[in-house]
């Protein structure tokens, strides 16, 4: 994840390494929160997912 993320900001680098200084920081700034919305909606998703399977879990012991 890590690594794809760095690779990825690379090639943003590239692309805009003829553009202003200033453009490549706000698309980086953008990146990064783009990536923790990601890293924060995946763990929200799998705790979801865990109370959720709790859930069912505890309606199968029940019955």
């Amino acid at each position: 994840m890590i690594a794809s993320l760095v690779r990825f900001q690379l090639l943003l680098w590239a692309l805009l390494h003829g553009g202003v200084e200033l453009q490549y920081k706000t698309s980086t700034s953008l990146l990064l929160v783009l990536a923790s919305l990601y890293l924060a909606g995946t763990t929200s998703f799998v705790s979801f997912s865990v109370t959720i399977w709790r859930t069912q879990g505890g309606a199968i012991e029940e019955l």
